[in-house]
């Protein structure tokens, strides 16, 4: 009886060793922070909210944040729409921030304080758009902004940051960026992302997409998936993810969807009595 009991003890121990020898695991994608470079240009990205520092609400002009980087009125995607910040150190740890869109600076276009009661922030004005920038976590990258003791609105306890609710504006709800958000989460901590860093981590979140859906049907070793994932060269990243869709060779049965794009209202489509919007 002893015996068996260690037979089948060991054959445990031998399929949990399988198990982890076969485990396939990765991290995933993440966007990556720079030590800011005067004069060079940035995604800025809220590390509480997950979102980027944008343009928007109230007059189209209020800093909002935003899960992609484009501009509010523009196609996502499009090469004219990227939303990102031209940093310039003007003396010590102040800086400006300067609005830029499809790869060109707008001129007398920054972020600034709007409002020295309200905490208010805004992006098309050249008044009170110096930030004092400090190290939050030199390991990662990650800063916090705030304005200057000279401001009326300086609180030491407040930073430039993003609510933890969204808010009401003219343009509807949005998450409202404002220079008096307490301190002590990360609301108020920022990275500064490069666009290698940014083009990197679009490229990890595709290559993840396909190995989370590969690892969920089994069948592919992705071993060096994995490795090429985890070694952070875009091109290599970017051709990995293409031969992972060819091996997972998905088919598009959208040929058997009648009407699929609604270009005929809703024929040939079930209404179980809800209301629809009739433009």
């Amino acid at each position: 009886m002893k015996r068996k009991l260690h037979l089948i003890s060991l054959l445990i121990l031998c399929v949990g060793m399988s198990s982890v020898s076969f485990a396939q695991t990765w991290d995933a994608p993440a966007l990556k922070g720079s030590v800011p470079v005067s004069g060079t240009t940035y995604y800025v990205y809220n590390l509480g909210k997950k979102a980027f520092l944008n343009r928007g609400g109230n007059w189209r002009t209020q800093a909002i944040a935003t899960a992609f980087p484009y501009a509010n009125e523009a196609v996502i995607n499009a090469a004219g729409s990227i939303v990102k910040w031209t940093a310039v150190n003007t003396t010590g740890t102040t800086w400006t921030l300067q609005y830029n869109i499809g790869g060109a600076d707008e001129n007398g276009k920054y972020l600034f304080a709007a409002n020295a009661s309200n905490g208010e922030v805004y992006t098309d004005n050249t008044n009170d758009n110096t930030w004092v920038l400090a190290v939050a976590d030199a390991s990662r990258n990650i800063y916090t902004l705030q304005v200057p003791a000279t401001y009326g609105g300086y609180n030491a306890e407040q930073f430039l940051g993003v609510g933890s609710a969204a808010e009401g504006t003219s343009m509807g709800y949005a998450n409202v960026v404002k220079y008096n958000i307490p301190s002590g989460d990360d609301y108020t901590k920022w990275i500064f992302v490069s666009q290698a860093d940014y083009e990197l981590y679009l490229a990890k979140v595709t290559l993840d997409r396909y190995m989370t859906y590969a690892d969920m049907i089994g069948g592919i070793d992705l071993t060096s998936y994995i490795n090429t994932y985890n070694a952070d060269v875009t091109s290599n990243i970017n051709t990995a993810a293409t031969n992972l869709l060819t091996t997972l060779d998905p088919e598009d049965f959208i040929w058997s969807i009648y009407n699929p794009s609604f270009e005929d209202g809703f024929n040939h489509w079930t209404n179980s009595g809800f209301w629809t919007q009739g433009n």
